[in-house]
C-alpha cells in the first residue's frame, strides 16, 4: 500500500492515476534522451572532475540534466516503492535534489560543497544507472499493465549500440554514466 505525501501543502492521492503515470513516463523518456546525450558527449570528450574544466564540455551538462530529470521522476514517485532500486533512490534523494536545484536555479555559489561531493562520489553514477534502469522497467511494466502502451511502443529504446536498460555502456567513462 502506498503512502500519501505533501507537495506545497497539497496532499497527493495514494494511487497514481493514468495521467500521472503518463506524465512520469514523459519525464523518464526525457531522462533517457539526456542519458544518451551524456554518453555521446562523454565519449567525445571525457569528463574531468577538475572544477575549472567540468562545465566546459557537453558531457557534464547532459549528465547533470539527466540526473535532474531522474530527480523529477523520483520526486513524483516518492510515495511509491520501486522494486530493486528504492534503497538507491533513498540514499541519493537529498543530494539529487541539490543537483537538480543547481541545474535549474541560479545558486549563490558556483560549486556547492554537497554538489561537488555528489559528483565526485564514485558510487553515485552506479546508483544513477541502476535507478534509471529500475525506474524504466517499473514505468514500462506499469504502462503495459494499465494498457497505456504496447510492447512495441518501447522498441526504439532497445536498439543495438545504445543502452537498453539491461545492456552495457561503452568502456570509456563507464564510471560516470
Amino acid at each position: 500500500m502506498t503512502q500519501g505525501y505533501q507537495v506545497k501543502g497539497k496532499k497527493m492521492p495514494k494511487r497514481l492515476d493514468d495521467e500521472q503515470i503518463a506524465s512520469i513516463t514523459r519525464h523518464l523518456l526525457w531522462a533517457h534522451s539526456f542519458r544518451d546525450l551524456a554518453e555521446e558527449g562523454i565519449n567525445t570528450a571525457p569528463i574531468s572532475l577538475d572544477v575549472n574544466i567540468f562545465y566546459q564540455t557537453d558531457g557534464p551538462a547532459y549528465l547533470l540534466v539527466w540526473y535532474s530529470m531522474l530527480f523529477a521522476v523520483c520526486e513524483a514517485l516518492r510515495r511509491v516503492k520501486i522494486p530493486y532500486v528504492q534503497e538507491d533512490i533513498d540514499s541519493v534523494f537529498d543530494s539529487l535534489k541539490e543537483c537538480r536545484n543547481a541545474v535549474f536555479h541560479v545558486l549563490p555559489k558556483y560549486w556547492s560543497k554537497n554538489l561537488r561531493s555528489f559528483i565526485r562520489n564514485p558510487e553515485n553514477p552506479v546508483k544513477m544507472r541502476r535507478m534509471h534502469d529500475g525506474l524504466w522497467v517499473w514505468v514500462k511494466d506499469e504502462m503495459l499493465h494499465r494498457g497505456l502502451a504496447a510492447q512495441a511502443d518501447f522498441a526504439s529504446f532497445y536498439r543495438p549500440g545504445h543502452h537498453d536498460g539491461i545492456g552495457q555502456h561503452s568502456a570509456s567513462n563507464r564510471h560516470l554514466i
